[in-house]
C-alpha cells in the first residue's frame, strides 16, 4: 500500500482514539498512530524539557509556543516518507479552538505548511457522550464548559466542510466506521 495520512479531528470523547486503535488491530496494512497532543506526548527532547520545567515567566512561555510548534512540526515531518497508513489523531491544522486572533492567524500559517493528511475525518458526538466516555476529564464545571465552547466551534468550522467526511459517533457504531474508512482506504490505495 502506499503511503496514506490520514487526519481524525474532533473534541475529547468523540471516539478519535478509540477508532485509530481499531484499525491498527484490524487491519493487515501497516498502519501507525500519530498522537499530537500538546503535552502528554511530547517527542522532542525541546518539548519534553520545556514541559518538564513549567515556569511562568515570559521566556518560558514564549520557549513553551516555539517548542510546541517545533514538535507537532516533527511528529508530522517524521512520517512524511514512511509507508503505510499514518493516522493523525488531532492534526494540529485541524485544531481552530484558540480565541485569540493572532494565534488563530499564527497556527494557520505554520501548520499550512505542513504536509495535508490525504483524508481528513470530523468526529463529533453529542456532549453527554463525550462526558459519559471521558468521566475524568470532565468532572469540572470549568471543563464541561469548555468541551461545550470547543464543540460549537468544530462544529461551525467542520460541518460544512465538503472536504471533510463527517462521523457522527452517537449514530454510527465502531463497526460502521471501521468499513467506511476501509473503503476509503481501499479507494486511495
Amino acid at each position: 500500500m502506499k503511503e496514506i495520512k490520514i487526519a481524525f479531528i474532533g473534541v475529547d470523547g468523540t471516539g478519535k482514539s478509540t477508532i485509530a486503535n481499531i484499525l491498527k488491530n484490524k487491519l493487515d496494512e501497516k498502519i501507525e498512530i500519530q498522537h499530537m497532543g500538546a503535552n502528554k506526548s511530547a517527542e522532542t527532547k525541546f518539548r519534553k524539557y520545556i514541559v518538564q520545567k513549567k515556569k511562568d515567566n515570559v521566556f518560558f512561555k514564549i520557549l513553551s509556543g516555539v517548542s510546541l510548534y517545533y514538535d507537532r512540526w516533527y511528529r508530522v515531518i517524521k512520517n512524511e516518507r514512511k509507508k503505510g497508513v499514518i493516522i493523525y489523531d488531532r492534526h494540529p491544522l485541524y485544531n481552530p479552538t484558540d480565541a485569540r486572533k493572532f494565534k488563530r492567524i499564527l497556527d494557520k500559517v505554520i501548520y499550512s505548511l505542513m504536509p495535508m493528511p490525504h483524508l481528513i475525518y470530523y468526529f463529533y458526538c453529542d456532549v453527554n457522550t463525550s462526558i459519559q466516555r471521558k468521566p475524568s476529564e470532565f468532572e469540572s464545571e470549568y471543563s464541561i464548559i469548555e468541551l461545550k465552547r470547543k464543540k460549537k466551534i468544530f462544529d461551525y468550522k467542520y460541518l460544512k466542510n465538503k472536504n471533510i467526511k463527517k462521523i457522527n459517533t452517537d449514530q454510527l457504531g465502531e463497526q460502521q466506521i471501521i468499513q467506511m474508512i476501509t473503503n476509503d482506504l481501499k479507494n486511495n490505495g
